[in-house]
């Protein structure tokens, strides 16, 4: 009989309906009443949105780029570089295969896609100016670990 009524109370409280007989009017388990005479049982809005997905959707189109660089030690190398792609002695790709000290070299220097704030300042303000145009060749660009020579290669909402 004992498990009846157990069983019995959990079902209501499961199906949240409140009942007179269960708690006194003005219980909300723990939550303050504000003068309220009904049970506000709520036992179930602990689940409300539990399987709603708007936190989760794709966040909208962002500021991104997609770019290429070189890394070299001096100014005077990544210089000589620039002007040797300028006058198609290289292509970007190649010079960053072959000169470049950061492990991009082995993608032909593609950084992939990236938002401002991911690259050190000094890149990102180069990459995200207005004035970038994509597919020029831009730098030198001095930064902690050296000389870069960008190649923005797509950008979105900028």
């Amino acid at each position: 009989m004992l498990s009846l009524h157990f069983s019995l109370l959990l079902s209501l409280l499961l199906l949240n309906i409140s009942s007179p007989f269960l708690l006194p009017p003005s219980t909300t388990l723990g939550r303050p009443t504000s003068g309220t005479t009904t049970s506000a049982f709520g036992i179930m809005d602990i689940f409300k949105g539990a399987f709603n997905n708007e936190a989760y959707q794709a966040p909208p189109e962002g500021v991104k780029a997609s770019a290429r660089h070189i890394l070299v030690p001096t100014k005077a190398l990544a210089n000589d570089l620039k002007k040797q792609i300028e006058r198609e002695e290289i292509t970007f790709v190649q010079a960053a295969s072959k000169f470049s000290t950061c492990s991009s070299k082995s993608q032909g220097g593609s950084l992939g896609s990236f938002p401002p704030g991911r690259m050190v300042p000094q890149f990102d303000d180069v990459v995200f100016a207005e004035k970038t145009v994509v597919g020029e060749v831009l730098g030198p660009v001095a930064t902690e670990f050296g000389f870069h020579l960008i190649k923005v290669e797509k950008r979105s909402g900028v």
